[in-house]
């Protein structure tokens, strides 16, 4: 089969100029790019779904089971609510709002954490805390996300990708830098080749003309050629970025979804057929995904059962598509068979209603491990029945103390462990949570 050559190619001339150079070696690298992955990202890849406002874990994680239901602390309307375990995974229990999930997760692994003790319930302290695993009161802005933090092995660009709101990156901003968007489709403009996207002749031509102005005042009208050099170097990256022509392979359709049960792109079912398509792509290996309002102090369990159902229908349909892909990077794999999959929030809800019927925000926190290398049908911490965070001995939930709480950061250096890489040299000062991984 002869490869068809891309119409875009042009013979770049012996003195291009850097938009003929650009555009003439971004097509030649999309014809060395057809079927091959288009960076060498590693096999194994990392999703970071992070819940914004504090999802409620007796709907999700933790249900009011045993001796919960008989506590005075647990609101009738909680007590009620139905509970399930997954088929064939009698440790995995979930809640309501996730019952949607039951199915989908027979045939992956999952791992529960639950009583992660939160100091701080403030969303921006907590959210940062949740993020990163590591809590500050002072820097906790400049400590990058575990997916960041995962990044730093990376070598190429981007080395991962945010759909969302911002996140912090810290130093990684600079050494390994992000793409990030509210959806896809800012992702998908962004990767477009020259001239078709957001790099345009006009800004090019004004781009260089106040560079080789400014080259020109900081060292002469003859040595203009050291920022352009500079400048040359700095467009690597991207070239290959908009060689391997990704563009079209970023687009979501009006049945994809729908298929995800998403009208639009920025709900959750549109964000994670957008994590499907990073994915599958090789754009990045390492992602994370912010969504929701579960801050829902006056709408009762409706909200938070809404949300939590369209997330269990979102990636449940996710979970088949990483099943049904071929991971380019290990022949007989699936995507699936490579991903690692965290869901998070910056900590739950009370367990009581308030005064306006809906619930507060709480200190515990709780998190569900899918995918590669997960220990299967594993749940880690608890609450006691007045919903409190317990503490963890490495085998069974205790009375908390200072030196047995459960903390994010615990689980982040777990999840950073399994990727090869030290916590330590991450900043990390408690110890990786045993038993996560396999």
């Amino acid at each position: 089969m002869k490869m068809k050559r891309n119409s875009s190619t042009k013979p770049i001339p012996p003195r291009a100029t850097r938009r003929e150079a650009l555009v003439g070696l971004g097509g030649l690298a999309a014809q060395l790019a057809l079927n091959k992955p288009a960076f060498a990202v590693p096999q194994r890849r990392f999703l970071h779904l992070f819940l914004m406002g504090g999802w409620d874990s007796a709907l999700a994680t933790d249900p009011v089971i045993g001796s919960k239901a008989s506590s005075s602390t647990y609101a009738a309307e909680h007590k009620a609510r139905q509970s399930e375990a997954v088929p064939g995974k009698a440790n995995i229990i979930l809640g309501e709002g996730l019952l949607g999930l039951k199915n989908a997760l027979q045939n992956v692994n999952v791992a529960l954490v639950n009583g992660m003790y939160v100091e701080v319930t403030g969303h921006d302290l907590a959210t940062q805390y949740l993020l990163s695993g590591k809590f500050t009161l002072s820097r906790a802005s400049n400590d990058p996300t575990l997916a960041a933090l995962l990044s730093t092995a990376q070598s190429g660009f981007p080395a991962h990708c945010v759909l969302g709101a911002d996140v912090p990156l810290g130093d990684t901003a600079e050494t390994h830098p992000p793409l990030a968007a509210t959806a896809l489709d800012g992702i998908t403009g962004a990767v477009k080749r020259p001239l078709q996207g957001f790099l345009v002749e006009p800004s090019f031509r004004a781009a260089e003309a106040a560079a080789t102005k400014l080259d020109q005042l900081r060292y002469g009208t003859s040595n203009t050629a050291s920022l352009h050099k500079a400048w040359g170097a700095s467009q690597t990256s991207a070239m290959n970025l908009y060689g391997a022509n990704l563009a079209d392979s970023l687009k979501l359709d009006a049945e994809t979804l729908s298929r995800y049960g998403a009208s639009q792109q920025t709900d959750i079912g549109g964000q994670l057929a957008g994590v499907f398509l990073l994915l599958k792509a090789n754009l990045a290996p390492y992602v994370t995904v912010l969504n929701g309002n579960y801050d829902t102090h006056q709408t009762g369990s409706s909200e938070q059962i809404s949300q939590l159902a369209a997330t269990s229908t979102a990636l449940s349909v996710l979970l088949d598509d990483l099943r049904n892909t071929p991971d380019p990077l290990a022949p007989g794999a699936s995507l699936l068979d490579n991903t690692t999959i965290l869901i998070s929030s910056e900590f739950v809800r009370t367990p009581d209603f308030n005064r306006f019927g809906g619930t507060d925000h709480w200190q515990s926190a709780s998190a569900i491990l899918l995918g590669s290398d997960v220990k299967d049908n594993t749940v880690i911490g608890g609450t006691a029945d007045d919903a409190s965070a317990l503490g963890w001995d490495g085998n069974s939930t205790v009375v908390r103390t200072d030196q047995n709480t459960l903390r994010a950061e615990h689980l982040h250096a777990a999840v950073l462990r399994s990727f090869g890489h030290n916590p330590l040299s991450h900043g990390f000062t408690l110890e990786a949570l045993d038993g996560l991984f396999i």
